[in-house]
């Protein structure tokens, strides 16, 4: 266990105190879970690499073994938007980097072992392009351009264990989801949606593939013209389809804001899926059926006040009474320890809620200072199997402020100082001690940092 700081040298004084990782102070004895509270535990930088690249505004990060020397490396895909952007391959003890690949489009990336080798490959989106490249150097391997411009990408599991890649075409009236395979990134399948000239986006949107039913292969899911849930096979056959809600100008209560969550939610041992919509609606659908299990409510509540006064058309106040904040994306974990999963999101009215579909109910809610728009992340503030050791957190963050919350309270633990935000955050263990630390990955900054957990004691307790 590597020491992170010296005790004071004040030895005279009648307390003093110590900075050292939590591991130490848990295998020492001296700390509980229990007795880990803000104000207790701060973040220590490892490491700060700067990725040089000017105006970006947009980033996001993979953890991912490249090169198949079972050491993980972090992929960073940082962008100006809808103009160019950037991937780039950095070591994860040191941040040191690897490759880096510009491109004059945006681009989606993810990783996956298309090529039965040694390490993954990464497959990049850009404008009407797929290409496949190398995550060892970051050199092409296999490329194709497509009839319209790509959207989103997913990866699925064949039912003879092949992945294969999955995408949403533009077209110009109507998106198509096509699956195409190795070698020669050649079409196995391709299933259109027409347009209905949503003013909300037509076309398809929210694009995940997920195991639904346990079976080992994949089921995609995927937003049909901004207001249906679509379950599709891995072969490209049509399972279900599931309207969430209307979507009238003034009430879209069924668009979709957020990519759907698929886990037990309601402890029956079945895979349900749940998704966010922008009039604060969350939605629980059965995963076998589509149909429709759990609808709740979240978000701007003050209209109450104006659906009382009766003086006001009543078409105007049904539209104020079916408005909402849109959901964010969403993290399924079990929070209260009872069977099925609670959901954990940001809502765009400044709040982070966890929530219980299985009772409708709220757990908590939290403001932690501004929109929270990505998945929190789970972290653990100790290895487990240490007296109860282990503090199970989550980590929610916004482009000024990250912060780790206790998983069953929301209770803030510690938090980056104040104006140090993210863009996205990734949990492993960085330096090799066995626990988990934070990368905190910054499109404002255009950087790239690792964190470890550090607690203040005092002497006399240890």
């Amino acid at each position: 266990m590597r020491a992170v700081g010296g005790c004071s040298a004040e030895g005279v004084a009648r307390r003093s105190t110590c900075v050292v990782t939590i591991a130490a102070i848990l295998c020492a004895g001296a700390l509980t879970a229990a007795q880990v509270d803000a104000g207790a535990v701060t973040l220590g930088e490892l490491w700060a690499t700067s990725l040089d690249i000017s105006g970006a505004n947009i980033a996001d990060a993979l953890l991912v073994d490249l090169d198949g020397d079972g050491i993980r490396e972090v992929l960073v895909t940082m962008g100006k938007g809808r103009e160019s952007s950037t991937v780039v391959a950095l070591e994860l003890e040191s941040g040191a980097e690897i490759w880096r690949v510009a491109y004059t489009d945006p681009a989606g990336t993810l990783t996956a072992d298309l090529l039965a080798s040694p390490g993954e490959e990464v497959v990049r989106c850009s404008g009407h392009r797929v290409l496949v490249q190398s995550g060892a150097t970051g050199e092409a391997l296999a490329g194709c351009e497509l009839s319209g411009k790509v959207r989103d990408v997913g990866i699925v599991r064949t039912t003879y264990g092949e992945q294969v890649i999955v995408l949403t075409v533009r077209g110009d009236e109507g998106d198509d989801l096509v699956a195409i395979g190795l070698p020669g990134l050649v079409e196995r399948w391709r299933r259109t949606t027409p347009h209905d000239g949503s003013v909300f986006g037509d076309g398809l949107s929210k694009l995940i593939c997920a195991d639904i039913d346990g079976d080992g292969t994949s089921e995609i899911l995927v937003v049909e013209n901004a207001n249906v849930l679509t379950c599709v096979s891995s072969a490209g056959e049509d399972l279900w389809d599931s309207k969430l809600g209307e979507k009238g100008r003034m009430y879209p209560e069924g668009v979709a804001s957020n990519l759907p969550v698929v886990a037990d939610l309601t402890g029956d041992g079945y895979n349900e899926v749940a998704v966010g919509c922008f009039a604060g609606a969350l939605v629980v659908l059965d995963g076998e059926t589509g149909d429709e299990l759990v609808r709740m409510r979240f978000g701007n509540e003050s209209h109450k006040e104006v659906l009382a006064k009766r003086r006001l058309p009543r078409f105007i106040r049904n539209a104020i009474a079916r408005t909402g904040e849109p959901i964010g994306e969403m993290l399924s974990v079990d929070v209260d320890g009872s069977t099925g999963s609670e959901l954990i999101f940001g809502c765009s009215d400044g709040l982070l809620y966890a929530a219980t579909p299985k009772w409708k109910k709220r757990v908590w809610e939290l403001d932690i200072g501004g929109d929270v728009y990505d998945a929190p992340v789970l972290v653990e503030l100790a290895a487990a199997g240490l007296d109860g050791g282990v503090v199970p957190c989550i980590v929610a963050w916004h482009e000024r402020r990250v912060g780790v919350l206790a998983r069953g309270t929301g209770e803030a633990i510690v938090a980056l100082p104040d104006g140090v935000g993210a863009s996205d955050v990734l949990v492993c263990d960085v330096n090799g001690d066995g626990q988990d630390d934070l990368i905190i990955v910054s499109a404002s900054t255009r950087s790239v940092g690792a964190w470890e957990f550090r607690t203040v004691v005092d002497e006399e307790e240890r």
